[in-house]
């Protein structure tokens, strides 16, 4: 049984993930700061914490990450503002994997994003501002000394699952269902897999 403590737990990604990891016998955690959200889950025996990760102290992401042993970090600003953006897209990753070091924790996963998200779409300042935090992230994280792992979605859609997925190294930009992707990222985190790799995934063809 492993312990996982999930940054962006009472969102989309996050819930799936942690439910089906709980589901298959592992103590999972996280951080919200809604309540209600947070009740939920704690309804289903998943414990999780009240606090804000685009302010939290050093201290804080420690006591978070003591006896871990694996992060999943899927939190977003889910916002235009630059500074919202830069403290949980960008800062919240590093201060986070800095305690996960500090805090001994065997693996390290972010969640980030396909480099040609959006390139069909006329984009806005806000989106061309979290791509560029997010590859300063995944910049940062590459460079640590931590057992990371990277994993870079298609366009998440609310599509049926079909459990079959695609992932590489690079892959063509595509789509893929929430639930088939959360399903990959629980069984990467359970089997432990690709341990200092920048991951992409997609819906199978």
């Amino acid at each position: 049984m492993k312990s996982i403590f999930i940054y962006g737990i009472t969102g989309d990604i996050g819930q799936r993930t942690a439910r089906l990891l709980s589901e298959a016998g592992h103590r999972v955690s996280g951080v919200a700061r809604n309540e209600n959200k947070a009740r939920a889950l704690r309804d289903q025996d998943i414990d999780v914490v009240l606090g804000d990760v685009a302010s939290a102290s050093a201290q804080t992401h420690q006591a978070w990450l003591e006896g871990v042993d694996v992060v999943l970090f899927t939190a977003g600003a889910k916002s235009d503002d630059e500074a919202k953006i830069r403290a949980v897209d960008y800062q919240a990753v590093i201060h986070s994997a800095q305690a996960a070091m500090h805090a001994g924790v065997g693996a390290y996963v972010l969640v980030s994003a396909f480099p040609e998200a959006g390139r069909r779409r006329e984009t806005t300042p806000g989106f061309e501002c979290y791509m560029h935090y997010k590859k300063l992230a995944d910049a940062w994280l590459v460079n640590s000394t931590l057992a990371w792992t990277i994993l870079r979605p298609g366009r998440l859609t609310e599509a049926a699952p079909t459990g079959r997925v695609q992932a590489a190294a690079a892959l063509p930009y595509g789509e893929i269902p929430r639930a088939d992707f959360a399903a990959f990222v629980a069984d990467a985190i359970r089997r432990g897999a690709y341990p200092q790799a920048i991951v992409e995934v997609t819906g199978a063809v």
